[in-house]
């Protein structure tokens, strides 16, 4: 049981760390496309 929540756990940190870089990217690629 614990394994298998400790997975979930690195999963779901992993996700949300991927969701963050691409969040950022999209983020610095409008603010280079479109400045002011």
């Amino acid at each position: 049981m614990k394994r298998t929540a400790s997975k979930i756990v690195w999963f779901v940190s992993i996700w949300a760390i991927s969701v963050g870089i691409l969040a950022l990217f999209s983020y610095g690629l409008r603010f280079i496309i479109m400045p002011g």
